[in-house]
C-alpha cells in the first residue's frame, strides 16, 4: 500500500469497472468499462512507481545542504553560450515629426523644393 492510498482506491475504481462491465449487454459499452477498468489499473501502478520514486530520492539526510558561501562571487555561464550584447537606448529623433496631415490622394504642397 501506497503512504497515501491512492494506488488502492484506484484499484477500487477498477473492480467497480469490470463489475459495470458486466452488467452491460451491449458489446461497445463492456469494452469502454474493460478499457477504462484498464486505465485505472495503470494509473494504480503508475502511482506505485513514482511513490516509491519519491521515497528513494526524497529521503532526508542527516547531512546540511551545501550553500554557496556568501563571500564567494557567482559562477559566470558556460564558455559556450554565447554572452548577450549590451541593450543600446535609441538615440533622440533629430527633427521631430511633421505636425500636419496630408489628406489621401491630395499633394504635399508644404515642401519646397
Amino acid at each position: 500500500m501506497t503512504v497515501d492510498g491512492r494506488a488502492d482506491i484506484y484499484r477500487l475504481n477498477a473492480e467497480q469497472c469490470l463489475q459495470l462491465a458486466q452488467s452491460f449487454s451491449d458489446r461497445e459499452r463492456r469494452l469502454i468499462m474493460l478499457g477504462m477498468a484498464n486505465a485505472w489499473l495503470t494509473l494504480a501502478e503508475q502511482h506505485l512507481k513514482n511513490s516509491e520514486t519519491v521515497l528513494v530520492y526524497e529521503t532526508p539526510s542527516n547531512e546540511p545542504p551545501n550553500p554557496r558561501p556568501v563571500d564567494e562571487p557567482p559562477t559566470s555561464p558556460p564558455i559556450d553560450e554565447p554572452s548577450k550584447p549590451p541593450v543600446n537606448n535609441p538615440s533622440p529623433a533629430k527633427e521631430p515629426p511633421p505636425m500636419h496631415l496630408r489628406q489621401a490622394g491630395k499633394p504635399d504642397n508644404s515642401i519646397v523644393s
